[in-house]
């Protein structure tokens, strides 16, 4: 008896310190259709707190057709939320956005063709999503290290561009 308490005094400290590694799963999750993208938009303003800042790189070719996938409550979360934004897409979506401060926008140029996927790209916490209006599905990544290194990419690139 003295020999299993023992073992579970010094098994305990390493299962508590297992669980708290394994507490926050990784995860990949895929949708499909205009729903499913609808949905990657409000996942970036469900998931962050008051204040937080998340990051987006823009390349929609139809910036009308994108804005009518944003939920009609988006706006409102972010808002509340007090989200800033930074940004960096082309000229054109610029065209269609209206200004406001708590969004910071750097372009890429026109003779960059980078920027002709019809794609976006959120970075925030610990997630990544990936919106393809080609082909009208998104993918959510929840991996810390994976968003890390997609906003040390972000920030990179950020610092370089013109506003």
């Amino acid at each position: 008896a003295k020999q299993i308490l023992h073992d579970t005094k010094h098994a305990l400290p390493e299962l508590l310190t297992h669980q708290q590694k394994n507490k926050h799963k990784d995860g990949l999750q895929v949708v499909r259709g205009e729903e499913g993208l609808a949905l990657c938009f409000l996942d970036v303003v469900t998931s962050l707190s008051k204040g937080d800042v998340f990051y987006q790189i823009s390349s929609a070719k139809d910036q009308p057709f994108v804005d009518s996938l944003v939920p009609a409550e988006y706006r409102p979360i972010r808002d509340g939320k007090e989200l800033e934004r930074r940004a960096i897409t082309t000229r054109y979506v610029a065209e269609h956005k209206q200004p406001r401060l708590e969004r910071s926008m750097r372009y890429i140029e026109e003779s960059d063709a980078v920027f002709e996927h019809n794609v976006i790209q959120f970075i925030y916490g610990s997630k990544v999503s990936l919106l393809d209006f080609n082909t009208l599905t998104g993918t959510i990544i929840d991996n810390q290290a994976v968003a890390d290194f997609q906003k040390s990419i972000f920030l990179t690139l950020y610092k370089r561009l013109s506003a």
